[in-house]
């Protein structure tokens, strides 16, 4: 094998090939999930818009309309308004809920590219030592 041009046939530099794919592969994954969550967090938003928007209605209601939702409904306009209120505050929980998610998905990606970083500057340390004919079994032996 030719120092100069074959280096990065080695298996002591391959070896490194490996990991870090397998830890691109998984922060693509991650980076999925995480758009996933977006788009969750985006149609949520948009329920909690209307939920909000016909909390606001059912305060501006007439007494007539109040005495035919309890007819029909069994429920006054204070226990709607309460109910879309609560489902308000529900919609708002699971927001916080997908942004916390968000977060800890951020953190794994931002760890997995750190150990990229330090495996491709190990694997760049073995193509010098490689090319310069510097290589020992110690070195062999951290991969």
């Amino acid at each position: 094998m030719d120092k100069q041009t074959d280096w990065y046939l080695h298996p002591a530099y391959k070896a490194f090939g490996e990991p870090i794919r397998a830890n691109w592969d998984s922060i693509r994954t991650l980076e999925g999930k995480v758009k996933g969550l977006f788009r969750d967090i985006f149609s949520l938003s948009l329920a909690r818009d209307l939920v909000v928007h016909q909390t606001y209605e059912l305060e501006a209601i007439p007494s007539s309309h109040t005495k035919a939702l309890k007819k029909y409904t069994s429920d006054c306009d204070e226990c709607w308004f309460y109910n879309w209120s609560h489902g308000e505050e529900c919609i708002q929980d699971t927001l916080i809920q997908k942004a916390v998610e968000i977060g800890r998905l951020k953190l794994d990606i931002d760890t997995l590219k750190a150990k990229n970083k330090e495996l491709n500057k190990e694997q760049d340390e073995i193509g010098e030592k490689i090319r310069n004919g510097t290589l020992t079994l110690a070195d062999t032996a951290k991969t």
